[in-house]
Parts: C-alpha cells; sequence; structure tokens
C-alpha cells in the first residue's frame, strides 16, 4: 500500500491535523507521499515540515504553462484514461446540482490540473525503479482539492478518499454529492458528520468510517494551581464560526461586576480589527498568531480554554476543533459553544461545559460559577484529558484510518496496533447452519476497529449455503481461515461445540498470541468491541476474561439475555492466552461456560462482563434456542447446573429469579426440572472435588451476601491460594 496526500495547502501551519496525520502515517510504516494544489507554506521554524515542504508534488505552484504542459503528456500517453476524465468533468459542469453556475467552466480547468498531476506522479514513479506507484489517494477538505483529487484518482485508476470539516463542506462546497458516491470511503470526523453525509447519499458504516482529527497525550499535563484572577485562553482564527466576540462581551459583562479576569486571544483572521475595537478597555490581549509548538506553554498558563463556537451567516460552522481538543489534552478546563459536532467531545458538565452559541450572558455566567470553584475546573479538565484519552488520541485515529485504507483496498492486512491497544488476538468459531445469521456477524467483525489478526472458522458439517459464504468472506480476506468437518447429522450443542472449537484452536500457534476469543457466528457486534475489551485488559492485568452483555431482538426492541457481571457470556468469551492456559481450557462438557468462569476466580484471575453502551451486542439466536426451542435449552441449563456442581438452594433460588424473564415463569420452572430431573436420575457430575468445594462456598456466600460482595471474597481467595503456593517452596 502506497498512499498520496493531498490538500489545498500543505503543509499548513494552522491544519496541524493534517500534517500530524501524515507523520504519524509514517511512524507507523505506512508509505505516503504528499501533494498540494498551492505551494506550500515556507520557513518553518519545525525542520521536519521544512523537509516536509520540499517533497510536495505541486499543482498549481509550477504555473499554468508548465501545468498544461505535463496535461498535454498525460494525454499522449494516456488518451483513453484523459478522456475518461474529461468526459467525467463535463457531466459534472452540466449536470451537478451543488456548483455555482459561474464555477461550472472551472471543473473543466480542475480537471486538467488533475491530469497534470498524474503525469508528474507518473512521472516520478517511473523515474525511481524502487519508486512503487500509489495505490490510494486522501484527500482533506472537500472542496477545490477534493474535486482535483477526485479526477486524479480516475486518472491514475486508484481508489481515493477524503476527510471533510467545515467551510468546505458549507460554504465552499461544490460536487459533495458527486464524491460522497464515487469515493472509496469518506473519513466522518463526528457521528454528526456521518448522519449529515447519510442524508445526502446512504452508506454503510465501512464506508462512512469514524476517524478523528485525533490529538497526542502522550506528556503528562502540568500540575494544577489555580490563580486569583480568572485567566482566559482561546486560540482560534478570527472569524465568525468561532464566536470570539461573543467572549468579549461575556468578558465586558463580568469586569462590570468586579471579577479579576485576563483573557488571552491568539489568532488571526478577516474580524481581528473588529475584536480590538470591541474589547477596547477590557483586559484582552490579542497576541495575533502562534506556532503550533507555542500552545502548550499558553495553555500552562490557562485557567480556562473558551472556543464558543456558533453557526455563521453564511452557514460555515466548525466540526470538532482541534484546538479544543489540545486543550482538553493538557487537561485545561474546556468551554464551548454548544453544537452538535462537539456535544460529540463534552459532555456539558462531566469533562468540560457548553454554553448556547451566542450568548454571551450564559457564557459569563458559567465562567463566573468556574471561577468561584476552581476544584471544578480541576476535575473538569481531568475528566476531559480522559475524555480525548479514550476516543480522540491519535493512536486511535490513526489505527482506524491505515484500516480503511487496507480495507478499502482491497485486502486487510493485520496490523500490530499501537502499544496500549495490542491487536495480537484471533477468534475461533464453530458454527453450523449459520446461513441467516453469518454476513451479518462476518460484516461486525470486519467493521472492528482493532481487527483480529486471525481468524479460523469451524463449519462443523453445515448443510445450508454457509459454506458458500464462508468461502465468500475467506477469499476476500486472508486472515478467515476455514476448517470444514464432516456432517454428524445433528447440530451439536454444549461439548459438541467445544469439540468443534478445539478443532480450530489446534490449527493455532497460541502461544504467539495475548488474547483469544471463542466467538459464535450468530452475533452484531458493535465496532468497538473488542478494541473496548483489550484496552480495559490492559488496564487490569488480573482480568482473565470477559465479555459485553447479549441482547436479543422482539417485537421492535432489544431485551437483555440478563448474564450475571461475574461471567464472559459464552457466544463471545475473550481470554486472555495466559489465563486461558492456566485453567486448562474449556471442559469438554456441558456447563463448560460457567466452569471456565468459576475456575477463572478459583485461580485468582477476575472473570466479568459489562452492559456499556459500546459493549453491548445482538444475539441474532437467542441463548438456548438452537437445539429444540428455548424450554429445552433452559432444560439443558438446569442439567448444566446439576452437572458443574451446583447446590440444591441456590439453583432453586436461581430458577425464582429467572421467572421475571423471558420467558416469564416457564423459562425458570424448566430450568429448576432439568436440574432436578438429573438429581433423581443420578446422572455424573463434574469430577473436581477441589472446584465444587469452591463453588458450594461461593454459592453460599451469593445467596448471604450477594453476588457482587462474593465474586470479589472468592478472586481475593485464589489470589492469596496462588501467593501461597508461590511462597511455600521458597520457606521450605
Amino acid at each position: 500500500m502506497k498512499v498520496l496526500y493531498l490538500s489545498s495547502v500543505f503543509p499548513k501551519r494552522s491544519e496541524t491535523f493534517v500534517y500530524r496525520e501524515f507523520l504519524g502515517l509514517r511512524e507507523k510504516g505506512i508509505d505516503v507521499g504528499a501533494a498540494s494544489l498551492h505551494p506550500p507554506e515556507e520557513d518553518f521554524s519545525d525542520g521536519t515540515l521544512q523537509a516536509l515542504a520540499s517533497e510536495v508534488f505541486p499543482v498549481y505552484g509550477s504555473g499554468y504553462r508548465q501545468l498544461l504542459w505535463d496535461a498535454g503528456a498525460f494525454l499522449l500517453r494516456f488518451p483513453l484514461r484523459t478522456a475518461g476524465v474529461i468526459r467525467v468533468a463535463l457531466s459534472d459542469a452540466l449536470f451537478a446540482s451543488d456548483v455555482a453556475f459561474w464555477y461550472r467552466p472551472k471543473l473543466i480547468l480542475q480537471a486538467i490540473a488533475a491530469l497534470g498531476l498524474a503525469h508528474r506522479i507518473v512521472s516520478a514513479e517511473n523515474s525511481a525503479s524502487l519508486c512503487k506507484p500509489y495505490t490510494h489517494l486522501h484527500i482533506h477538505m472537500a472542496h477545490a482539492a477534493a474535486t482535483v483529487g477526485m479526477y486524479a484518482a480516475h486518472a491514475l485508476g486508484i481508489p481515493f478518499s477524503f476527510t471533510g470539516h467545515a467551510s468546505d463542506l458549507f460554504r465552499e462546497r461544490c460536487l459533495l454529492k458527486e464524491k460522497l458516491e464515487r469515493s472509496a470511503f469518506v473519513v466522518c470526523i463526528s457521528e454528526w458528520h456521518r448522519s449529515w453525509y447519510r442524508q445526502i447519499v446512504d452508506r454503510s458504516d465501512s464506508e462512512f468510517p469514524l476517524i478523528r482529527c485525533g490529538v497526542s497525550v502522550a506528556s503528562a499535563p502540568a500540575s494544577f494551581v489555580p490563580h486569583s484572577d480568572l485567566r482566559i485562553l482561546t486560540i482560534a482564527r478570527l472569524v465568525e464560526k468561532k464566536g470570539i466576540d461573543v467572549l468579549v462581551e461575556a468578558c465586558r459583562i463580568l469586569c462590570s461586576q468586579g471579577i479579576g479576569i485576563s483573557c488571552t486571544i491568539a489568532g488571526d483572521g478577516p474580524e481581528v480589527d473588529h475584536l480590538r475595537e470591541l474589547a477596547k478597555g477590557l483586559p484582552v490581549e490579542f497576541i495575533g498568531a502562534v506556532d503550533h509548538h507555542d500552545v502548550p506553554a499558553l495553555l500552562d498558563k490557562a485557567d480556562v480554554f473558551v472556543l464558543p463556537c456558533l453557526v455563521a451567516a453564511d452557514g460555515d460552522r466548525d466540526g470538532i476543533p482541534v484546538v479544543l481538543m489540545e486543550a482538553m489534552a493538557s487537561a485545561t478546563c474546556a468551554l464551548a459553544g454548544d453544537l452538535p459536532t462537539i456535544r460529540e467531545l463534552i459532555v456539558d458538565g462531566q469533562c468540560g461545559c457548553l454554553v448556547p452559541p451566542g450568548d454571551a450572558l450564559v457564557l459569563a455566567k458559567r465562567l463566573l460559577a468556574l471561577w468561584a470553584d476552581p476544584d471544578i475546573r480541576e476535575v473538569l479538565g481531568s475528566a476531559g484529558r480522559s475524555r480525548v484519552s479514550d476516543e480522540f488520541s491519535s493512536d486511535i485515529n490513526l489505527d482506524r484510518l491505515v484500516r480503511s485504507f487496507l480495507r478499502h483496498s482491497g485486502s486487510v492486512e493485520p496490523l500490530v496496533c499501537r502499544d496500549a491497544i495490542s491487536s495480537r488476538y484471533f477468534l475461533v468459531t464453530a458454527c453450523r447452519d449459520e446461513a441467516q445469521y453469518a454476513k451479518r456477524c462476518l460484516d461486525s467483525i470486519l467493521k472492528q476497529s482493532v481487527l483480529p489478526n486471525l481468524w479460523v472458522i469451524v463449519d462443523d458439517g453445515s448443510t445450508d449455503e454457509t459454506p458458500s459464504i464462508l468461502a465468500e468472506y475467506a477469499a476476500k480476506y486472508p486472515w478467515i481461515k476455514i476448517l470444514r468437518r464432516e456432517d454428524r447429522g445433528t447440530r451439536a450443542v454444549g461439548p459438541g461445540v467445544v469439540d468443534a472449537f478445539y478443532a480450530g484452536l489446534d490449527t493455532v500457534p497460541i502461544n504467539e498470541f495475548e488474547f483469544l476469543c471463542k466467538c459464535d457466528l450468530d452475533l452484531d457486534l458493535p465496532p468497538q468491541y473488542f478494541e473496548t475489551l483489550i484496552r480495559r485488559m490492559n488496564e487490569n492485568p488480573a482480568l482473565g476474561t470477559c465479555s459485553g452483555k447479549a441482547y436479543f431482538e422482539r417485537n421492535g426492541r432489544y431485551v437483555s439475555e440478563k448474564c450475571g457481571d461475574e461471567m464472559s457470556v459464552g457466544m463471545t468469551k475473550f481470554y486472555r492466552v495466559s489465563c486461558f492456559k492456566a485453567i486448562g481450557g474449556f471442559v469438554r462438557e456441558v456447563m463448560w461456560d460457567g466452569i471456565d468462569c468459576h475456575r477463572c476466580r478459583m485461580l485468582g484471575w477476575i472473570a466479568c462482563s459489562w452492559d456499556d453502551p459500546e459493549l453491548r451486542f445482538v444475539h441474532l439466536r437467542p441463548m438456548g434456542s438452537s437445539q429444540r426451542g428455548i424450554l429445552t435449552g433452559r432444560m439443558r441449563h438446569g442439567y448444566g447446573q446439576y452437572f458443574m456442581g451446583t447446590g440444591f438452594l441456590y439453583m432453586t433460588a436461581s430458577s425464582i429469579f429467572r421467572f421475571a424473564h423471558p420467558p416469564f415463569v416457564l423459562g425458570g420452572i424448566a430450568m429448576w426440572w432439568g436440574y432436578v430431573r438429573s438429581l433423581l436420575a443420578r446422572q455424573p457430575r463434574y469430577n473436581d472435588w477441589g472446584f465444587r468445594q469452591f463453588l458450594h462456598k461461593y454459592q453460599l456466600q451469593c445467596l448471604l451476601r450477594g453476588k457482587k460482595v462474593a465474586t470479589e471474597t472468592s478472586c481475593r481467595s485464589g489470589i492469596e491460594s496462588i501467593q501461597k503456593q508461590i511462597l511455600l517452596p521458597s520457606c521450605e
């Protein structure tokens, strides 16, 4: 993969999010080249940016005569491609709906510019024997740069994508519908952008991936030191949509009430003279445009960062301002205008403050409250840093971008992601006759923000269309491996599933991975499912197995399957490999998915599941319904509890608890009868007396003290047991 980046001016001091993304991709080992419509800015104090500016492919920078010469050279060499580009541009000029009449002839000129750029790229590739051709073109800004880039990609015969931001989508919008339709994918910097794009062209999540403009959160913030006066900072281009006049008016209101403040406004723009006039007599200092490396020092001196964004008269508005993320990453309390995009960054009162756009009085009141309570500023600043770290960090979003490049270049190769979120995990799936659900499950895995390195799917003798569906996906994605087993005649549940699982696991070099997941093929997982589980595993080394919560659809509503928090659910058990090996893997008997979690606790590991929105998934076939109906499945669950060693009193209480959950009453009765029938028939039980003693003690504590306390106690007991085993030999 080799990606060409294109922007109107690249690199540009004020567009830090573009050049940092570019340099971040290079740090990850991605081969990236750069092009710019207009000459890059000059005299960078940063040597890296100065070097980057010197390697950019210019479009208009060499003059129009050279551009026409290059376009003509491309025509002579590739006449059919040239004709195709001109044909598309003519069609756009005649029929596009969002192009001003006076601008339509310019589309032909932009097509010629694209041909000139294509010639320079091809010539550069041919001049160096080791220079491989570009495989993808990515554009920042959806206006002129995206128009030229779209035509250049057509000329080069490669896919293109673009990132839309703010004015390029509103005030300077051009051919947006065509770009949304023709692009391989469109980076959405916010959920709002994705929703707005879908009002124009409806495409899937993988074609409208959510990739934020990330910022670095690596360095530790300065210690919080409140000041007697309130030190306000804003850094912005001085244009209407930033709402700086609202901030100046709020400062006037605070000063009239005798509140000690100082306000520093960094930036330049067409409104600077007007704003200076408004601020006369106020403690407001205009320091002009600042280099990016000067921003941290300004933030260190500020008590609150304010960016009262609003919707300008011409419809222009901000996306999610990068400088706002940078302020939050530095643990500075942030206050911003309440726009839909900014709500995705700041939750009012939790990790910052939001105020109605254009309302200086409310802004002044919020600033007054922050001045009066330094502790609140510190809490909001710390929470803001955590929010940026979790969702808006460069590492997280660069990984998402790389995945999109790979996915839409025709081959998704698993990458080792950032150190904090290791992607060394694999899936093993046992399935039979899943044609009804397979594609939805497969697609949900392909949309994961952190993809598995390997997915082994064991087809346990399917008789429907499952094999052909699996073959279709395996042909596209080389990290999906299919293992076909002979038809055993019936669908196997319980131990049969574990047997099929091990058939797949035996083909995997398990020691090369950090995590594994036993994952069914009847699930619809949310996009950040595995990324979230891995992050939580890395945060807590004692976590051995975990999962989200399963829901099933009934009458248009999603209903929880009600798994306890102390268990990872059987249809998607995510394991730390070291824990999986320590407990001896899965027992090849019924209730394997309960025994494993109890064995985890017995050995000092934590087993759990979370009912968080980013971890809720849809179980397309409700639990216990895959054999001969849900009541049969509940009876089998009762037998499984008996086999595991559950006591009669605990089983009765558990069955009564199930009365309140679907299928109401009957489900609980079926579970209890499955247990009692096995008890009366003296069915065999799990032959591990130490385990059953541990289980009885745990279940008694659950009845007497509740599951939460019992689970914590059993985990501590397991850890102490392990510590004794480690210490005793050395004591002897």
